[in-house]
């Protein structure tokens, strides 16, 4: 279980995250950042150090398993 990682939270297959910020995939592993206001609030670590919100945000990491389709991704695998 790793840094800001949900305790027990089981995602299935398929499941990725997708940034609100540019608009592309978070690569399994990487951080993200969730609004817990919000009902569907993510930013990939690029933007949410350039994207004002007007709530906190929480720093958590995507389970490596959950990886976007390709064509969601840079080609570096970053947001």
């Amino acid at each position: 279980e790793g840094e800001g990682e949900e305790r027990g939270a089981v995602y299935p297959p398929g499941t990725w995250w997708k940034c609100d910020g540019c608009g592309k995939g978070i690569r399994g592993g990487a951080h993200r950042f969730d609004c817990p206001k919000c009902e569907d609030f993510t930013l990939c670590k690029k933007c949410f150090r350039v994207t004002r919100h007007a709530h906190r945000l929480e720093k958590k990491k995507v389970p490596r398993h959950c990886t976007p389709p390709d064509a969601e991704e840079d080609g570096e695998g970053n947001q």
